[in-house]
Parts: structure tokens; sequence; C-alpha cells
């Protein structure tokens, strides 16, 4: 076995530049195998921290325990850790505004809590004893306007404290609240208010509780909830049964879908589905260039193994010198594509932190990195030597099974009858005598050829379905942005907490003049309504999509807004409209969004459309309000007509409306006619929001935060629109940097695949060559059969990948959630791209292996065994 082993080392000397190809493909290889897989580990555990980060690193919860019980829980050998709160009771408040939590409900943290519970304080600090408390933010946002000030930092509050008792039980933690419910056992106690939370995550406090959590320090009435973590998380199932408790057991259900539980959200078992799909996809890849590589290899030296074979080498000493070979480069190139896939993707997720870190909540700062797994490490690299050994296996199977004789005289190299490589006049004609000598060298070896054509076509149909993924996420996200509008904060007003309309201006104009904002409208709109208008009225396309029959008159959910004076002046001078035609309070009038953007469904799926509503050429038209508020005892909308003071004029279009409006249509007074219009009795009708431009959208929300906070006002609808469109994008391009960074390192792997193989194939008609040039054909002829070739090599591999990809496209948008907003689009682009890219890498390596002929002496070439 030694002189097989020198053999094969000094063969791997003699073919250097086959060899670095080889060791190149491993190493890219293995880069990606450690990429993806340590990539889908690090994403994993990125998410699980931002999950610890947001509610805690508890991952059950058994509410309503005794004290008894509780000892028997934490006694149990499952237990890793464990932390718990003891119930002091609940405390009615008149304040609140939604009636079916009328209850502060008061828990004291117990030895440990703010271990397992994140406690995340927006205000204040945590209590040092039983006279302190810290409250919810929810609560403070359910508050009613006269009472917020009540509830400060700071303020000392009465709280009548007792235990909740329906029909002689106690309703446990959770369980709605009942009207015939009453609170025994109560206690008057003075607490002073030292911070605010955030609300506790939903798998601790339901939504549906009766109270807001509020936590103290000190002695409770002996019913306690422990929080606790395993010893196996991945067996939460298994392991809460043998604790027992299971009816006052809840799970910390988003982590622990991360260690591998709870079904369809298993997030674990997501991830190692899709790791799978690549890695295999991966090995298929790899394969075709290892392949190429070991039979190209075995082909030079079949002769030599006849030889071998013939001085008593045995089949099987000639299959584990081929492995020797496989294990040689992979020894070299396992270690080094690990290093490169894990300085790869920790680069990457450097780079890319702050994007990650921004689709987390404002308080959260859990940040991605590399996180090294060495078992992951090791199945990346057991993986990527197996591929090189199936590699090696399938050519060496193939070189054993022929005999001594038949390996040195090399007789069934090509076998081929003269009908098979017969070509067309045709390609003589258009292509002369060198295209049909490129044609006829083709057709002879087929299964050389096949596998460049295959290793292309491979390249062209990931560059082009893994771009079109991209492209129908870029376009899905963008539309709904332009469905928002460009506004880039809102602030909604709940009418119940406010006296009138004045008061909620009163708190627009202290908004407006927070940091940095550059433009801002307050806006009433009138709710759950639309306007119908005669069909003569309606454009061609609006009754075409929204009208199935023609009757007289049809309805569009147009809304009718009313905008501060200031901004509808700025509206109707960007339309070239005279905004006097719209103050007379005798004669109101209005103008109209026209322009609307939907979702509609077709005969062939649902498609994104755009229309307009109205025809502009029947201005001015009188339209009719209508509402839908309420239910018939089917349980379907009842539609009611309401009446205005006047007539809804429609006197204008308005097609540019700045921030304020998206791609929807609207009636637009201004809001000096809100009284001329509506009047009394339409309260219930109408709600109020503002919106603002910023030039620094994070330091305006932080102030307007703060506004709202010192003035005793709700915080909870202040919404950072352009953090959410920005979300959007960073989702875009963290999709494009890691799909176009596999489909990168794919095609260098497809690319040194095409390489070996073709200038191998080039380097290995050297005697071919060399005939033709000592029977006339000259260098350039030489150079056009090599670049007919290319062609046959570029255009085979995209008519046939090309269709593959735009079916594999149309898959991908079929089964995902595209289909419902934006129709189903050829990548003309992407396909322009790969097809380029294709030529360009076939007619680049013709022209390397052709470069290398030139040197070529013909006698010596055609002496050459």
């Amino acid at each position: 076995m030694r002189v097989l082993f020198k053999y094969t080392r000094n063969a791997l000397k003699k073919s250097k530049t086959r060899t670095l190809v080889t060791i190149i493909g491993i190493i890219l290889s293995m880069a990606l195998f450690t990429a993806v897989i340590e990539g889908a580990f690090s994403g994993l555990i990125f998410y699980r921290n931002s999950i610890v980060e947001e509610y805690g690193k508890f991952q059950g919860f058994y509410s309503d325990i005794n004290k008894k019980d509780k000892k028997e829980i934490i006694k149990s050998d499952e237990i890793e850790s464990y932390a718990s709160w003891e119930e002091v009771g609940w405390a009615k408040i008149d304040s609140s505004i939604e009636e079916d939590k009328p209850y502060i409900h008061i828990e004291s943290m117990g030895k440990n809590f703010n271990d397992l519970v994140k406690v995340d304080l927006l205000e204040g600090r945590m209590p040092k004893d039983s006279s302190e408390i810290i409250i919810s933010d929810s609560l403070v946002s359910n508050l009613d306007s006269k009472s917020i000030a009540d509830f400060k930092v700071g303020k000392t509050i009465d709280l009548s404290i007792g235990q909740r008792l329906l029909n002689g039980n106690a309703p446990k933690m959770n369980d709605n609240f009942d009207a015939d419910e009453e609170l025994v056992d109560t206690k008057e106690k003075s607490l002073k208010i030292v911070g605010v939370f955030s609300r506790l995550s939903y798998d601790i406090e339901y939504f549906e509780c009766p109270g807001y959590t509020a936590l103290t320090l000190g002695e409770g009435n002996g019913n306690y909830g422990v929080f606790f973590t395993l010893k196996s998380p991945d067996k939460f199932v298994e392991m809460t049964e043998k604790i027992g408790y299971i009816d006052n057991l809840r799970s910390n259900g988003e982590l622990l879908r991360t260690y591998g539980n709870l079904g369809d959200g298993n997030i674990k078992k997501m991830l190692f589905g899709f790791t799978s799909f690549l890695v295999v996809f991966i090995v298929v890849g790899s394969v075709s260039l290892i392949y190429n590589s070991f039979s190209i290899s075995l082909s030079e030296r079949t002769k030599q193994y006849g030889i071998l074979k013939s001085i008593g080498a045995t089949k099987k000493q000639i299959v584990i010198s081929v492995f020797y070979e496989a294990f040689v480069l992979a020894l070299i190139a396992i270690p080094i594509g690990m290093i490169v896939g894990c300085v790869g993707i920790g680069t990457t997720f450097y780079l890319l932190k702050d994007a990650f870190k921004s689709l987390l909540s404002r308080n959260n700062n859990t940040e991605i990195y590399l996180v090294l797994n060495f078992s992951a490490l090791i199945i990346a690299a057991l993986v990527c030597l197996f591929t090189t050994m199936i590699s090696a296996l399938i050519p060496a199977l193939r070189t054993i099974k022929k005999s001594a004789i038949e390996s040195i005289r090399q007789v069934d190299d090509i076998k081929v009858s003269a009908k098979k490589v017969k070509t067309s006049k045709i390609t003589q004609k258009i292509f002369g005598f060198e295209g049909m000598m490129g044609a006829k060298n083709f057709k002879r070896n087929k299964k050389r050829y096949r596998t460049t054509v295959i290793s292309l076509c491979i390249s062209v149909v990931i560059f082009i379905t893994a771009s079109t993924f991209s492209a129908y996420v870029s376009s899905s996200l963008n539309e709904f942005n332009v469905m928002e509008g460009t506004a880039d904060i809102r602030y909604g007003f709940d009418n119940e907490l406010f006296e009138s309309i004045e008061s909620e201006r009163k708190v627009f104009d202290l908004l407006k003049n927070a940091k940095d904002v550059t433009g801002s409208a307050f806006v009433i709109e009138l709710s759950n309504q639309g306007i119908s208008f005669e069909t003569e009225y309606a454009t061609d396309e609006y009754l075409k999509y929204f009208s199935e029959e023609r009757a007289k008159s049809v309805k569009s959910y147009s809304q009718i807004i009313f905008l501060d004076d200031d901004y509808f002046k700025e509206i109707c001078k960007n339309n070239n409209l005279n905004y006097k035609d719209y103050f007379d309070k005798t004669n109101p009038k209005a103008i109209m969004h026209n322009h609307e953007t939907t979702i509609y469904q077709t005969d062939n799926g649902t498609k994104f459309i755009q229309y307009e509503i109205l025809d502009k050429n029947k201005l001015p038209l009188v339209v009719n309000p209508f509402v839908e508020n309420e239910y018939d005892e089917n349980g379907d909308i009842k539609e009611e007509s309401f009446e205005l003071k006047h007539n809804v004029n429609i006197n204008g279009f308005a097609d540019d409306c700045g921030f304020i409006i998206g791609d929807v249509a609207c009636v637009i007074y201004p809001s000096t006619m809100f009284d001329t219009m509506v009047g009394k009795g339409m309260e219930d009708n109408f709600y109020t929001t503002c919106v603002f431009t910023s030039e620094n959208h994070v330091s305006s929300y932080d102030d307007m935060t703060n506004i709202l906070t010192e003035n005793s006002y709700n915080t909870n609808t202040l919404n950072d629109l352009a953090q959410n469109g920005e979300s959007n994008k960073l989702i875009i391009f963290i999709l494009d940097v890691f799909a176009y960074g596999f489909i990168v390192l794919i095609s260098l792997i497809v690319t040194a695949n095409v390489f070996n193989t073709i200038s191998t194939n080039v380097l290995l008609r050297r005697r071919e060559f060399a005939m033709m040039k000592s029977v006339g054909m000259t260098e350039k002829g030489v150079r056009h059969m090599l670049y007919y070739e290319s062609f046959i090599y570029g255009f085979r591999s995209i008519i046939t990948g090309v269709p593959i990809a735009i079916l594999l496209s149309y898959y991908i948008y079929k089964i995902s959630n595209f289909a419902g907003d934006i129709p189903f689009f050829i990548p003309v682009e992407s396909i322009l791209i790969a097809v380029i890219s294709v030529f360009v890498v076939v007619f680049a390596t013709m022209l390397f292996s052709s470069g290398k002929l030139k040197k070529d002496n013909t006698i010596e070439a055609l002496r050459s065994e």
C-alpha cells in the first residue's frame, strides 16, 4: 500500500492545477456547510436570547399553588432553578377604562425573582419593602385622564386589598371578571408607587386577567406562583408530567420553541429542516465538483491503474488508494474551510448586528454574534468528508470494473458510432468546419459535457430562484409601506379619554413642537363608513373590479376625513386648487384623493391593483355617506345610512396629499367645516389622530413620549411608523445579504467545477488538436472550434436552467403569502444576469485553456502518451 500511497501523492503533485481547484472546491463546500450550520445555530441562540431579554429565562410557571405544593415542586429532580411570587391580593379601582379589568393584582416578589422573570423598569426603581409598589404600564395606559396624575411615580395610593370570591369559590388568577364576584377579607393599605414596568409576558398574565399586575415585597396570603427552568428544556412535556400539577402549569411558549418544543411553532425544528435542505443542496453542488475532479483524475490514470493491476494490485487496494487521495485533500481543505466559514458568517453577523438589533423591540439590547458549537462543527466536517468520499467512490468503482488489459489499452474510453457523431449540414454552413468538429466532439464525449452543463444549470436555477424570492419579499413589504403613507409618527386619540376635540388639539399642539419634527397634521376621520354614488360617476376600471351588477348606484369604502386648515390649504396649493372654495359654510365642498391600491380576488387568484374611483371629467358631483357599525341577528354587518348637515359635494381631486394619506381613497374637508358638516349626535362615529414627519424619528418619538408622560396622557397609541418601515427595509437587506451570499458561494463552487472540467478536457485533447493542426487547421480555427463548444455549453445550460428556474419561482410564489399581495412576474433582470454570467465563465475558461495550447509543439504533442 505504501507504493500506491506514494504513487497517489506524486499524481497530486504532478496535476497541481487540478489538485488546487479540487482543494478550493472542498474549502468552499466546507465553508458553506459551516456557515449554514453555524449561522442557523447562532440565529437560534440570538432569538432565544432576545426572548430572555424581553420576558425572562423562566421556561414554565405554576400559578395558584399553595405552600405545600410549592415545596414539592421545587424539590423535583427535573427542576434546575426556580423563583416564586406570593399573592398579596386584589384591589378594585374605579379609574380603569376597561370594564372587564377593574382590579390591581398585587404580587410579592420572592428571592431570585429578577433572575428568572424580566421586570423591565420604564421609570423609577424597584421596591425596597412592603410599603412600596411598582405598577404596570398597561395600568397607566388604561386609566381615565382624571386619574393618571394619581398614579405617577412618587404618589401614594390607598387601596382596599382583599381576595376575589365568586359563589363561595376563589377564582384563579387569570379567570375572567364576573360582575357577581366580590372582594372579601379586605384590608386597607397605603402603598407608595416607586416605579413603572413593562407589562409582563402574556404567559404570566393573560390579557383576559381582570387585574393589572403590580409588584411589591413582603408576605402574602399563601397563594404562590413558581417560575422554573428545567435541566432538559427540550423534554419539557415529559419532565413536567413527572412533576405534576399540570392544571396549574403554563409555559414560556416562545422560549420553549427554541428548544424544540410545542408542535407547529417549533422554531428549532423549523431551522433544522431549513438547514437540512440547504445542506443537501450544497452536497449536490459539491459532489458534482469533486466527482468531476476525481473522475478526470482517474480517467487520466486509467492506463497506470491497468499496469498496477497487471503486477498484482487488487481492486480493494486501488479503491483504498482513491480514498487515500480523497482523505489527503479533505485533510488539507476541511480545516481551512471551517475557518473560512466561521470567519465569514461571524463577520456577516458583526456587520449586520445593528440591522438585527433594530428588528427587536425598542428596549431589547440583544446582539447577534457567532456562537461556536463544536458539535455543529464536527457535523459539518463529517458531512464534508462524506461528500468528498462519495465523490471519489463513484469514479473509483467505475475504474475497478475494467480489466487490466482494457485499462492499459483504454479501448472503452470512448465508444461511439459514426451515426451518433453525425452533425447537420446547417451547422457546417453556419459555423464552418471548426463548428462541425466542435459539435462532433460534444457528441462523442456526452457524459463529460453533460456534467458541465448540469453544473451550469444548477447555478442558473439557484441564482434566479433565490433572487426572485428576495424580490417578492421586497415588493410585498414595499407595497405595505405605500399603503401606510409616508408619515414618520402617528398618535391616536382614544375619544373616551378626552372631553372634546379641542382638548385633543391641545395635545397635538404639544406634540408638534417635539424635537426634530418637520411636519404635522391633525386628522378627524368618520369611522366604519364609506360613500355611495351614481354609477355614471364611477370609472370603468372601478366598475370592472368592484361592481358585479351594473346597479343604479355603487359604493366605495372611501373615508371622510377633516384635516387642520393649514395642511388642507397646502394640499390645495400642491394640486392647483383654490382653497377658498372649500371654506364656504353655506355651501361646503370637498376634495377627493381618488387613487387607491388594493388586493383583489380574481378567477386566477389574488392580485395587487391600482385604480381611480370617480371619473375626473364628471366634476362637480354628489356622493352619499353610509356607515357599517352594527350586526344583525345572523352576525352579518348591518348597513345604516347617516345624514350629514349638507350633501357631500366633490369639487376637486388631489393626487398629492403629502405624508397624510397613503394609497387609499378618501373625501377631504378642512377641519373648520367639521361642525358645519357633522354637528352633534356623531360623537361615536369618528376618531382623531395626528401624524408627523421628522428629521430624526427616534428623538422625536422619545421626546413625544416624555411630553405625554409629563402631561399625564396615554402613550399607548404613539406609534413610530418610520421604525416599522426601517424594519421592513432591514428584513429585505438581511435577506438579500444571506441569499446572495449563498448564491455567490454556490456559484464559486460551480465556477470551480466548470473551470476544472473544461480546462482539463481541453488539455487532455492536446493530441487531438495537434492532429488537426498537422492537417492544416490554424490556431484561429482551433479557437473558433472552442468558441463554438463554449456556445453549446452556455446555450444548453440556459435553455434547461431558465425554464426550471421559472417553474421553481412560480412554485415559491404559490406556496408563499406573496400570492395575496403582488402578481407573479418573470424575473427578467435575474435571467439576463444569469445568461451573461454563464457565457462569461465558459468563454473565460476556454480562453485560459486555449492560451496554454499555444505553447505546445505539434510533434511533441503527437508523440506524448
